[in-house]
């Protein structure tokens, strides 16, 4: 009986172990289940979310494509239902600061985030994208034929498209008004004693307070003379076309003088090389009415003179390396006093062109890409127009100009440095006690930047403004949220 009570008992704890088992693993599967659900739920929502951040970004940039959207300053979407016959959920989309990082393009980042209410919870989903604006320059008429000359008007005595940095010290002066294009926080900066001696007007539809940063408590009034304001619209400059080089010039010997003989040209031609040392005189016959025009590989002048006889124009065509030194100068005159409008020199070689060590040019200068350089009282007096991507202006270097007409540059202007004339720059920055004085009869120049090149001709004219194309890229997600 003992033995039967004992097995009795055995069968009941293992059953009552088994029922526990089978209840654990039940138990378990139950959990398993529903923390399955609900991490479907989540990720159902968190799709449901992403979708509607999506969909924002479709509106938003519909509505930047619209012609008559205000790119410079477009409104954020606010949270707005998703148009559904059932509620999905809402979505908002914020735009960044506008950017350029070149002339004719515009750079916006979007942030799109997606929300769905579900019970007491909100979830979101952000995601981000860079939207790209490239704005193709007018185009003339077909058929017609493109001038060289193209009439600015240049209002401002600084103008750049991203950032004005008046140097970490020093006393640098801007006489005149000055704009920028930017909209982005801090990028016009002024060190305690620089000053501008006019306006300041910053991108449109923002505090200038946001973009003006500086040593004194309040830049906008300590370095600003006059105040800071807006711009009513994004201002935007042509692109300086660089024209061909003529094919049809007569090839001539090439020519060096040297020791005490001086030379003279009076005819049009293409000179492979022409040198000019030992501070020897080569004249260039122009009568009155006439354009000479010279083309040479390499132009070098380690220490001579180029000098007008006549009062007819000179076009100057370099297509490899110029080198000028030890105060050589084309067309300075007896005193400097040369006429600038006499000579058009084109550069198109890459190596930097450099105007230093009491080197003069009185003329209009236009290099097609490469870095320029006036230092060590070397100056140019005339026009200066580049396609490259930076000019410097230092030590006791000048522009006497109208215009120096950079777009893709970025300009700097360090020391004792100066510009009289007007500046169109991608970015500025100066230092020292450099200066640029400006007055309104800089207003309106006309700069050969046309892309022909013919002694003038007219001013295209330009035909239908070409649709500006959009990139979009940098998609990524910012994150994802449930809050109760």
């Amino acid at each position: 009986m003992k033995i039967m009570s004992d097995e009795k008992g055995f069968i009941t704890v293992f059953l009552l172990a088994m029922i526990f088992i089978i209840v654990t693993i039940m138990g378990a599967g139950i959990v398993f289940i529903n923390n399955g659900n609900k991490r479907a739920w989540s990720t159902a929502r968190s799709n449901q979310a992403l979708y509607l951040a999506e969909a924002g970004l479709e509106k938003a940039i519909q509505d930047l494509k619209n012609p008559s959207a205000n790119w410079a300053s477009p409104t954020s979407v606010p949270e707005t239902d998703f148009p559904s016959i059932y509620p999905i959920g809402k979505y908002k989309v914020e735009f960044g600061p506008l950017e350029q990082p070149e002339s004719g393009i515009d750079k916006r980042i979007l942030h799109s985030t997606g929300i769905v209410q579900s019970g007491n919870r909100v979830i979101t989903e952000t995601i981000s994208i860079e939207v790209t604006k490239i704005q193709p320059s007018p185009t003339p008429p077909e058929g017609s034929e493109l001038g060289r000359d193209i009439e600015l008007e240049l209002k401002y005595a600084l103008f750049t498209y991203n950032n004005i940095h008046m140097g970490s010290k020093g006393s640098s002066r801007i006489i005149g008004d000055v704009a920028t294009n930017s909209t982005a926080p801090n990028s016009v900066y002024f060190p305690w004693s620089a000053m501008v001696e006019g306006h300041l007007l910053v991108g449109p539809g923002v505090d200038p307070s946001v973009v003006v940063n500086g040593a004194q408590p309040n830049p906008e009034t300590g370095n600003v003379t006059l105040g800071t304001s807006n711009l009513e619209e994004l201002n935007s400059y042509p692109e300086p076309i660089f024209p061909e080089f003529p094919t049809d010039l007569i090839t001539r010997s090439s020519l060096t003088l040297q020791g005490s003989t001086n030379g003279s040209i009076s005819e049009d031609g293409y000179y492979p090389n022409i040198t000019i040392n030992n501070n020897t005189v080569l004249t260039i016959d122009i009568p009155e009415g006439t354009e000479r025009k010279i083309m040479v590989d390499t132009l070098n002048m380690p220490q001579g003179n180029i000098v007008i006889n006549g009062s007819g124009k000179l076009t100057l065509y370099v297509k490899s390396t110029f080198t000028f030194t030890n105060g050589s100068k084309i067309n300075y005159g007896s005193t400097g006093d040369g006429n600038p409008d006499q000579v058009l020199i084109y550069y198109e070689g890459t190596n930097k062109f450099s105007v230093a060590g009491d080197t003069k040019i009185n003329g209009t200068v236009f290099v097609e890409k490469a870095d320029m350089q006036i230092d060590n009282s070397g100056g140019v007096k005339g026009h200066i127009i580049t396609g490259g991507n930076n000019v410097s202006i230092a030590g006791d270097g000048s522009a006497v100009v109208k215009a120096l007409y950079a777009p893709n540059a970025n300009v700097s202007l360090t020391n004792s440095g100066s510009i009289y004339g007007a500046v169109v720059a991608k970015n500025f920055s100066t230092s020292g006690n450099s200066r640029i004085f400006y007055d309104s009869s800089m207003s309106t120049v006309i700069l050969p930047i046309g892309g022909g090149s013919g002694p003038g001709g007219p001013t295209p004219t330009p035909g239908p403004t070409p649709t500006p194309t959009f990139e979009i890229k940098n998609w990524r997600s910012l994150g994802f949220e449930s809050l109760e």
